[in-house]
């Protein structure tokens, strides 16, 4: 990132539930920043409150874009490498369970990334016609830099956060996702579904 990145970052709604997921310091596991936040409009946020989310949003979505740029992945390709990390191998429907940032099936994004040499199609052992999805020697190496960018962003956001409670915010923007397809998606990463 250009410049002083705490003067105008913001969040990708990914980026902050990955963060709050992920992050060791936290106590309990499983926040995002939800979509529908602007369908709470109604429940006490002024219209300046909601719209000030929806800028950090798009602030934050830039930010990790920029970031991981030079790594020639966009943000749901970054997402993929990471979870076929932690948790190869995969078959695609149980990528697609444990993806946040992309709804429904993620064959073509999967494509790109075999194409790419990131992803690996390996046959099932118990039946053929199954495949499970790895990460190639290449896409552990693009997913080590990008848990790197990660890791900058989550710094930042500590930093921005200053010395509000990390639990305090995950209970808030928990209710933002629980019951909805990204909380799904997080509980079952966390083990919490």
């Amino acid at each position: 990132m250009e410049g002083n990145p705490t003067k105008a970052i913001a969040f990708d709604k990914c980026q902050i539930f990955l963060f709050l997921a992920r992050n060791e310091s936290c106590g309990e596991k499983g926040v995002a920043w939800h979509d529908g936040f602007e369908e709470d409009v109604g429940t006490g946020f002024a219209h300046d409150d909601v719209s000030g989310g929806h800028a950090a949003q798009r602030e934050g979505n830039r930010s990790l874009t920029d970031a991981l740029r030079p790594l020639d992945l966009t943000p749901s390709q970054a997402e993929v490498l990471r979870v076929l990390q932690e948790f190869q191998p995969l078959s695609l429907i149980a990528l697609g369970d444990l993806l946040i940032c992309e709804t429904g099936s993620p064959s073509r994004l999967v494509n790109g990334m075999v194409e790419a040499g990131l992803v690996e199609r390996v046959p099932f052992t118990k039946n053929r016609r199954m495949v499970t999805l790895t990460l190639t020697e290449k896409g552990q190496e693009r997913a080590e830099r990008v848990r790197e960018v990660e890791q900058m962003m989550y710094s930042t956001i500590i930093e921005l956060l200053g010395g509000v409670s990390l639990p305090d915010i995950q209970a808030l923007l928990w209710r933002f996702i629980e019951g909805r397809p990204a909380g799904d998606a997080l509980a079952r990463r966390t083990g919490q579904s």
